[in-house]
């Protein structure tokens, strides 16, 4: 299944779509899909969905979740959602006042420079340069 960005948040795989615009319950909808798609076991051509619901489309199962709490903004320049990076978060805050140096590991693209600048910016030294 293959997320797409609009205004009405959008699933879709090859025949089957599922969509929501705000303030509006969940609809999966079967384009003619060859393999058809299935609610909850059940072949469905368009219905409405809720938290629970598991669809299949073709051989991929889905289950529908509700999203989790939000984590607010902890930390400046860092956009979190994932409830499971609040104590990496709540690391790089209680480290930034400190006059110890800090290293960041990590993969490429996982964020380190936007960790090191949240840092910096938390720190006494947040007047003077920056890390390069």
């Amino acid at each position: 299944m293959r997320r797409t960005r609009s205004s009405s948040r959008t699933a879709t795989s090859r025949g089957s779509t599922a969509g929501c615009a705000p303030a509006r319950p969940l609809v999966l909808k079967d384009l003619s899909s060859t393999n058809g798609t299935y609610l909850d076991g059940a072949r469905v051509a368009e219905a409405e969905i809720d938290a629970g619901a598991r669809i299949r489309v073709g051989s991929a199962e889905l289950r529908v979740e509700r999203a989790g709490p939000r984590l607010e903004a902890s930390l400046p320049g860092l956009i979190a959602c994932d409830p499971a990076l609040g104590p990496v978060l709540e690391l790089l805050r209680r480290a930034a006042p400190s006059s110890l140096p800090v290293t960041i590991l990590g993969e490429s693209g996982t964020g380190k420079e936007v960790a090191a600048r949240a840092v910096h910016e938390l720190s006494h030294r947040r007047t003077g340069p920056s890390f390069r």
